[in-house]
This record gives structure tokens, sequence and C-alpha cells, in this order.
């Protein structure tokens, strides 16, 4: 299933399309999901980056804006300019 297999889906913005994604992704996701060796060694490892000050922290307003940057045509806005 893709979302070619629905036309209606794809005629969304952007943003109302991450809200269904979020919706779908926490609908299939538990707390009793088992977290892989390699992925807790990632999430520690952005952890850490995090509270060293390593990794760039947004501001909620940050967030709110990048979502609203991402609501440009497909292919475009702050991940497909970024690489």
């Amino acid at each position: 299933m893709t979302l070619a297999s629905f036309p209606e889906l794809q005629k969304l913005p952007r943003r109302q399309k991450l809200r269904l994604a979020d919706e779908l992704w926490q609908a299939g996701v538990s707390d009793k999901m088992p977290v892989t060796l390699a992925q807790k060694r990632l999430l520690d490892a952005r952890w850490a980056a995090y509270r060293s000050g390593k990794s760039k922290r947004l501001s909620l307003a940050e967030l709110d804006a990048g979502f609203r940057s991402d609501e440009e045509p497909e292919g475009r806005g702050p991940r497909g300019s970024r690489g």
C-alpha cells in the first residue's frame, strides 16, 4: 500500500499529511516494542550530543516555522534544500 493508492490523500497539504502520518505511527507503536542494541546506541549518542550542546536545538517557534515551510511543493523546503 502506498500513497499513490489514495489520490485524495495526495491532494492534502504537507502539514496535514504529517499529522496523518503521526496518527498512523502512534497507532502502530507501543512502548513494549523491542529496541535493538544498535538503536539504543544511536539514541544514547543523540541524547549525549543533545545534552552536551553539540546538536542544534529548536524552539517551538522554529519547529513550527519549519513545518510551515514544508507546505511548499513536494521535494522542496528545508529537507529538500539542505540535502
